[in-house]
């Protein structure tokens, strides 16, 4: 009786050391390591600011439109979800399937700059793993009138010539960042 009584008493010291050990001494260690389980950062695209003439006449815009990704963490069947997106989208099924297939990743692009339809067609389908992020296209409302002095901007609306090279650090803004809690499936 003395002797269960003893490894009884081991028994919850042990128990008693280890959650010390947990609660106490190496709190911090994982209370981090809850946080980076749970908690992700997601850049945000800058918006580009407008150009206008004198008469304050828009000549270089940027609209909204949204940017599919994916979280190839969470898809289960790369090959079937490129099988069913590059068709909407036109873009090629092979490429967005060895996108998908990077489980290494938390974010893939599947489609930049979608046509709000397409936007609402794929988002229509309820595909875990796949979001929306809003970012701008540059328009220019008078056409290819002055094309060759207001320049262009290439698909991260970084200034690739004329006004929009030259201003490009007054022009571009700055990127934003979003914190996103996700529970244990990644949703």
């Amino acid at each position: 009786m003395l002797g269960m009584l003893v490894v009884v008493t081991i028994v919850f010291v042990v128990i008693g050391a280890r959650l010390v050990d947990l609660q106490a001494l190496d709190r911090s260690h994982y209370t981090q390591l809850g946080l980076d389980q749970r908690v992700r950062t997601v850049t945000l695209a800058a918006q580009r600011g407008a150009v206008f003439d004198r008469n304050g006449t828009d000549l270089a815009i940027s609209v909204p439109q949204d940017t599919l990704w994916a979280d190839p963490r969470v898809i289960s069947d790369p090959n079937g979800y490129a099988a069913t997106l590059a068709p909407i989208l036109g873009i090629d099924q092979n490429a967005l399937a060895q996108r998908l297939s990077q489980r290494d990743l938390a974010f893939v692009y599947v489609a930049r700059k979608v046509a709000p339809d397409l936007v609402k067609q794929v988002m229509s389908l309820h595909l875990p793993g796949v979001g929306t992020t809003p970012e701008s296209k540059r328009f220019y409302p008078a056409g290819s009138l002055a094309a060759s002095l207001l320049g262009s901007v290439g698909t991260d609306n970084q200034g690739l010539f004329g006004l929009e090279a030259g201003y490009d650090g007054v022009l571009a803004g700055r990127p934003g960042q979003v914190v996103m809690e996700q529970d244990p499936r990644v949703r």
